[in-house]
């Protein structure tokens, strides 16, 4: 049974697949708050209200004004990079590198640590310099001069990425093209000795065979900085048994949004190393926030949502459909809190009406519940577009203003 399919519902369609698709969407929403005073109860229009005020706050948070000195620092470094062309440096120095990746004929060793020197754009034409440190130089209209730096730090795992047949002495043989996947990786742009952004990536691994598969584990973490905002991914990992992730974006001190997510159990995989989800078991549980103003927190039992799939394949009664919006609720948990107090929960409640045909249609629909006993159906009766129509121009006045800017274009430009 495939958990990934369309949330639309016919009369023969399995109520169950809607659910879950429903479950792992809402899990992905928001999360978690302070431990601070309880706040309020909110009716379902004042919740409404609420979301939307913070939802139209974090987006005006990433306006063009916030960040116009990286900005306008990236629009024209891009370009100026991007439209030069190596000069006979440039291709000595990549045919110097082919001959340190092979190291036999028939195997071809990419090792991003050998990379060093110095590449220095001036006009359209970059040269090549050696060097110690891998870096690129430019220097913008202003003569402001500017340099990106990377250093890489190896790990001991090499991977096959490619095979490939070239000619040899006459003869075709098969090449093997091997990566030594980095440990870290980091990289320093600076505008006249000033940070203006970085990336940093860092990973642990573990491969059993020559190329990566399900079966095997990895875990990641990596931090991205521009001017005042920051992306920074304090978790990602992946195993069988565990999946997890945790990152926030900030501007400043503030966070904007944080985001945890986590599952336990044991991933099913076919011979073919794809998963397998009727064979798959475990828990997923998420946590996260905007502004730690408005956040949904909750849990989905895929074990039991399976069994409940298998028992609720297809229902045909009223009954029915009461037993399984019963059952279903007991294993999807997820709660929506504004302004530091529970005000909603995700319910499931049976769907049960006369088709245009004259048939009896009997299924289970995704609502969200609120404390005063009223319940919207999801997603259409409650986040519907026009139900958020201030979040939606907030959103269009933001990507405007950033298309506006690079496009060269006055805010008094932007069409109304």
């Amino acid at each position: 049974m495939c958990i990934f399919a369309s949330i639309y519902q016919t009369h023969n369609y399995n109520p169950m697949k809607r659910i879950a698709l429903f479950a792992l969407a809402a899990l992905t929403i928001l999360t978690g708050c302070k431990k601070e005073k309880e706040g309020k109860v909110l009716s379902p229009d004042e919740t409404k209200s609420y979301i939307e005020d913070v939802a139209i706050e974090a987006i005006q948070l990433a306006d063009i004004d916030n960040w116009k000195p990286t900005a306008e620092f990236i629009k024209e470094s891009v370009p100026i990079i991007l439209n030069a062309e190596g000069d006979k440096s440039v291709d000595d120095f990549y045919d110097s590198m082919e001959a340190k990746y092979l190291v036999e004929d028939d195997k071809y060793v990419v090792d991003l640590s050998k990379i060093s020197g110095k590449f220095v754009v001036s006009g359209e034409s970059v040269s090549y310099v050696e060097g110690k440190t891998p870096t690129v130089e430019w220097e913008l209209k202003d003569g402001s001069k500017c340099n990106a730096t990377a250093t890489v730090k190896n790990s001991s795992t090499v991977i096959l990425m490619d095979t490939d047949e070239v000619e040899k002495d006459g003869e075709t043989i098969v090449r093997e093209e091997w990566l030594i996947v980095p440990e870290k990786v980091s990289l320093v742009t600076k505008k006249a000795g000033k940070e203006m952004g970085s990336v940093s990536i860092s990973g642990q691994y573990s491969i059993k065979g020559d190329e990566p598969k399900l079966s095997d584990q990895a875990s990641v973490t990596a931090s991205v900085k521009a001017g005042s905002y920051a992306l920074n991914v304090t978790r990602a990992k992946f195993s069988p048994t565990e999946i997890g992730t945790a990152f926030s974006f900030g501007k400043g001190k503030k966070n904007i949004f944080k985001f945890n997510l986590s599952a336990s159990g044991k991933l099913a995989l076919t011979e073919n190393d794809t998963p397998d989800l009727d064979k798959t078991s475990g828990v997923v549980k998420v946590n996260g926030s905007v502004l730690g103003k408005v956040s949904v927190r909750g849990s989905f039992n895929y074990s039991k949502y399976l069994a409940a799939g298998e028992k609720y394949g297809s229902i045909d009664s009223e009954e029915e459909a009461k037993e399984a919006a019963k059952e279903l609720e007991s294993v999807i948990s997820i709660i929506l809190n504004c302004g530091n107090r529970d005000q909603a929960r995700l319910g499931i409640e049976p769907d049960i009406r006369t088709l245009d045909g004259g048939e009896k249609h009997y299924g289970v629909v995704p609502v969200i519940r609120f404390t005063d006993g009223s319940a919207y159906q999801l997603p259409e009766e409650y986040f519907a577009p026009e139900n958020f129509e201030g979040v939606i121009d907030a959103l269009d006045e933001m990507l405007g203003k950033i298309q506006n800017f690079f496009n060269d274009k006055k805010v008094a430009d932007q069409p109304k």
